[in-house]
């Protein structure tokens, strides 16, 4: 017998449990969110909001970076994405695995609270999970199934092209979404 999905009014909770003792992504498991990689993309001293940021180790890199994330002590504030509240706008967001839980209302809502925070002219950069049968934290905790299709499809809702799109070896779902004035 399969376990029971937990209600997505429990999912944060549970979210928050999983991720507190979740190791970091071992070296070479990632390609296009890697530390070297962006690096090579985007100005250290960027404005750059870490959703998810688990043990914040982008920070070290990018120099006006904030993370956020509810499960670990290492974020710059212990909050989710929707209850994160300031000013300062961002050029940046990184959404590295954090907007992938729960119904595709609660994702939409958590990326439209992620693109308040962006300047008017920003790139969202992704590291996405799609549902993965076999998984044993993707039979507890409902999965977003990140496609292609809805990636194009929150682009365009949101206002974004999507500029990459790319399949990793170990089943993630890079992608960067680009939104410009011209």
């Amino acid at each position: 017998m399969e376990p029971d999905i937990i209600p997505e009014e429990h999912l944060q909770e549970k979210l928050n449990e999983i991720f507190k003792t979740w190791p970091p992504h071992p070296s070479g498991d990632i390609y296009y969110t890697d530390l070297p990689t962006l690096a090579q993309q985007i100005d250290k001293s960027a404005r750059i909001i870490d959703v998810g940021c688990g043990l914040n180790l982008y920070k070290q890199h990018f120099v006006n970076l904030i993370g956020i994330d509810p499960a670990t002590d290492e974020a710059d504030y212990k909050v989710t994405v929707e209850e994160f509240v300031t000013n300062q706008r961002f050029e940046i967001a990184f959404c590295f695995g954090s907007i992938n839980y729960g119904s595709e209302s609660r994702v939409k809502t958590q990326i439209a609270k992620t693109v308040d925070l962006l300047e008017p002219e920003n790139t969202i950069y992704w590291r996405q999970r799609p549902y993965i049968k076999d998984n044993p934290y993707h039979n507890r905790v409902q999965v977003f199934d990140w496609t292609l299709e809805k990636n194009k499809e929150f682009c365009q809702y949101f206002g974004y092209t999507l500029d990459q799109y790319e399949t990793e070896p170990n089943t993630r779902v890079y992608a960067k979404w680009i939104k410009s004035n011209t």
